[in-house]
């Protein structure tokens, strides 16, 4: 069973992101990410996970997402 999901204060995410400590993952559509999305965040559409393209091998093993 997947661990629940933790919430953490914007500082602290910003901390991790400048850091290399966490990975930023944005979850919308594709055309949602394009309209705004926070600068450091990699674009991992919900519907495309096991789909050929899918890159969560980007994401650094052990790395908090």
């Amino acid at each position: 069973m997947p661990e629940p999901m933790k919430t953490i204060a914007p500082r602290q995410a910003s901390t991790w992101l400048a850091s290399g400590e966490a990975v930023l993952i944005d979850v919308r559509e594709p055309d949602e990410f394009r309209g705004e999305h926070i600068a450091a965040a990699l674009s991992l559409p919900c519907g495309f996970r096991g789909h050929p393209g899918h890159h969560s091998d980007l994401i650094p093993a052990g790395v908090p997402t």
